[in-house]
This record gives structure tokens, sequence and C-alpha cells, in this order.
């Protein structure tokens, strides 16, 4: 059986369920009714992935989601902070972890993830950016980020950086745009997932992953879409 365990919202496509299931089992998240309901299903607003092994996850998360942490091995923790739908909120568990740094607006994050990121001397990298989860992506020591923001802390920090220029292209229901990092998903094993078809994601952009020498597969069905993101576990340690 194949060990990688990826999570993603319930309310993704059909054909991105199907192209994740030729990779790993798919665990579809349900709703969590303390969100609003476009955020409900997102696993990046729940869950925060500290490593391919480990996380940290909201108190009030779907029980069932617990079962399949323990038929892949993933060690879990129950956080500190109880999540609602209004913003600063609905981040605690949005934070942004790369090997050495962790990206987030650290007045908000919750103070057991905190915890265990300060454990590992990995350095905080405070922004505006509640949501830092959602707007970028580590792939290995590069950052990929649809936030202005975010792209101008990372590039201080001496961190190489991507920057996706167009926002507007990026789909969540019930706001005027979503953000990249949510249509992402990334491991070693896979390599970067982007949720739209190859038509729909921008020239510049393709040519500054293949320049950066990022391997990459769009495995959605059209527009890029933001999904809560795609959260992979190789329960490697």
């Amino acid at each position: 059986m194949d060990r990688k365990l990826i999570i993603i919202s319930k309310k993704s496509d059909d054909i991105l369920k199907n192209n994740l299931k030729k990779l790993g089992h798919v665990f579809e998240l349900s709703e969590n009714v303390s969100l609003s309901e476009f955020e409900s299903c997102h696993p990046d607003m729940q869950i925060c992935k500290i490593n391919d092994s480990f996380c940290v996850v909201s108190p009030d998360i779907d029980n069932d989601i617990i079962e399949v942490f323990s038929e892949y091995n993933i060690s879990y923790k129950k956080g500190e902070t109880f999540l609602s739908e209004k913003y600063p909120k609905n981040i605690a568990y949005n934070v942004l972890i790369g090997d050495k740094i962790f990206i987030h607006n650290i007045d908000y994050t919750d103070k057991l993830i905190l915890k265990y990121l300060f454990e590992l001397n990995k350095k905080a990298v405070c922004v505006k950016q509640g949501y830092s989860g959602c707007s970028s992506i580590f792939v290995k020591d590069i950052i990929l980020t649809s936030d202005y923001g975010v792209y101008k802390k990372a590039v201080k920090e001496n961190i190489k950086t991507i920057l996706f220029r167009n926002p507007e292209l990026i789909k969540l229901h019930g706001f005027e745009h979503g953000f990249l990092g949510g249509c992402c998903g990334y491991s070693d094993d896979t390599g970067l997932l982007i949720n739209c078809s190859s038509d729909f994601l921008p020239e510049y952009f393709i040519n500054e992953l293949v320049y950066n020498g990022i391997n990459f597969k769009c495995i959605g069905a059209g527009e890029l879409t933001d999904i809560g993101g795609i959260i992979i576990f190789t329960g490697h340690l």
C-alpha cells in the first residue's frame, strides 16, 4: 500500500480527486462549522503540517481524520486555538513553514505551533498577511507566492521567491480571488502539484518554474482554483 496520505477539501472536483488517487490515499476533509462556508473544508485552515509525519490540528477538526492519521502513522496534536469565522480568528493554523523559517502573522499563530517551531529552531518571519499558508508554498528552499507582502519579506530574508503576479486568475468562491498556495501541494516524492489545467497557467510562471528546476504537474480541470491546499504526508521522519 502507498503510504502517502493526501488531504483535500471534499468540495474539490472529481478530476483532481481522481488524479490524486493515483499518487496516494486521498482523504476528503468535511466542513468545520466554525469557519465560513467558503473555507469550511479547507485543510490549510485546520491543519498545520510541521513535517512529513507530524501536524498540529484545530481542536474541532473532523474526527474521521484522526483515525486516518493513526492508520498512516502520522502523529498529531490538537492546538489550543478554537477557530471562528471572522478574520483573524480563523488563521491560527495557516502558517507557511520551511526548513529553517516560518512565515505568519505571529500575533495570531496557535501557541502550540509556535512552541514546536521554536523547539525546531526555525526562525519566525512576521508578516501582516495572516493567510500566509494559503498565499504561498515552499518548494524545497524556494517560496512560490501570490502575495506581494510575503514576496517582499521573503526577498529581504534572502529567500529565493517566485511571485505569481496575477492573483485575479485564481478562483475562490465567495471571494474576489483566491491564493496560489491554496491551489497547490508539494512533497519531494510528488513534486509540485497545481490545481488547474496547464492551459490556465501563465507562461511567465511556467518559465520561472522550469528555470528554477521545479518539477510540477497540473492535475486539475480548468482555471486555477483555491481549494485550501493539497496537504501531503509521506510518513518520512
